[in-house]
């Protein structure tokens, strides 16, 4: 799934994409913003400058990432987008 302004991720390295996509589009990584709610994202997550954990992932993570949210389209609109 994709949106106007993301790209949705579902295979294993996603860390990896992120940092292909960065390369390929010239975008500095601390320009990089992920969403995520489960183990296969936290590479992914781990490698953004912006990581937003949904409030529905397992405590475990919810321990590692500060940013927890119920909703992307909110913090997409709060970004402008």
């Amino acid at each position: 799934m994709t949106g106007e302004h993301w790209l949705d991720f579902t295979a294993a390295g996603k860390d990896k994409g992120l940092h292909l996509l960065c390369a390929h589009f010239g975008i500095p990584q601390e320009n990089t913003y992920a969403f995520g709610d489960s183990y296969n994202d936290a590479p992914m997550l781990r490698a953004a400058a912006h990581p937003y954990l949904m409030n529905i992932a397992p405590a475990d993570l919810k321990a590692e990432f500060a940013m927890q949210i119920d909703d992307v389209a909110g913090v997409l609109k709060t970004l402008g987008h």
